[in-house]
């Protein structure tokens, strides 16, 4: 991946751009653009698709963010937004056109939305934790909002603050921690994370887990295209953390943030 020239697409005008501004600029990344298309992304995916069938037969591939600009005064709110309630054969659909950051892109998906980082708290005592939340719902079982339930999270990281090493190298460690409960792995590493974890394993493993008992993990996009982004020798050592105890936590019935 390039630092030369990165755009960045994303659902929201405020968050996702404050987000990624601040983590871009702790790696040494050089954002040439963040455009928040303000509604989301599946909707998009909707009209591209259409927008492409207009060029079956051109040689050069579709420029996706010319046609985002085209289609600024078109946007159409969906209310359908939650990843759970599209097809799999939609969203299989999305993940193989957008499966490489030099081609049309690269497509990036956090469980239930960005806020997901802001529950990356730093450990604090010898458990990780990790979080389960129904995707399909916007609000806890008594009405509270996903991102209350962030806001109100002992130790959550605020958006638009100013992202350290030491915050970054923990994002980077729990959500390697992360991927490993969730990929029910002993052991994971730079080589078996590449060979083992993808953004389409991912949503199979996040559908399994919600079919079974209708929660999924809480998960960052933003921390996977950290990890993404590292060389071997910025990748972390989960060495210290091999036998961390863990805990799940269902913040879906959990509405005190703790």
């Amino acid at each position: 991946m390039s630092k030369n020239r990165i755009v960045f697409v994303v659902e929201g005008k405020i968050a996702e751009p404050k987000l990624l501004s601040e983590i871009a600029k702790s790696i040494g990344i050089e954002v040439s653009q963040i455009y928040p298309y303000e509604t989301n992304i599946y909707s998009l995916y909707r009209h591209y698709t259409e927008y492409k069938k207009s060029f079956a037969n051109e040689a050069d591939d579709v420029d996706l963010f010319s046609y985002i600009l085209e289609l600024e005064n078109e946007k159409e709110k969906d209310e359908q937004n939650d990843i759970v309630n599209l097809s799999r054969r939609e969203v299989s659909e999305m993940i193989n056109e957008f499966s490489n950051e030099t081609g049309a892109g690269k497509l990036y998906i956090s469980y239930p939305m960005v806020e997901a980082l802001k529950l990356y708290q730093k450990k604090t005592s010898d458990k990780v934790a990790f979080y389960h939340f129904k995707l399909d719902e916007k609000k806890t079982k008594s009405g509270k909002t996903f991102k209350a339930v962030c806001e109100n999270h002992k130790d959550h990281f605020i958006f638009g603050q100013a992202f350290g090493e030491q915050d970054i190298e923990w994002i980077k460690l729990y959500h390697l921690l992360l991927s490993r409960e969730i990929y029910q792995l002993s052991t994971i590493d730079f080589k078996e994370y590449r060979a083992k974890v993808s953004t389409r394993e991912t949503f199979a493993k996040q559908l399994s887990t919600f079919k079974c008992n209708e929660r999924s993990f809480v998960f960052s996009s933003v921390a996977e295209f950290l990890l993404d982004y590292m060389t071997e020798k910025d990748f972390p050592d989960l060495a210290s953390f091999q036998d961390c105890e863990r805990e799940i936590v269902d913040k879906w019935d959990d509405t005190e943030g703790a």
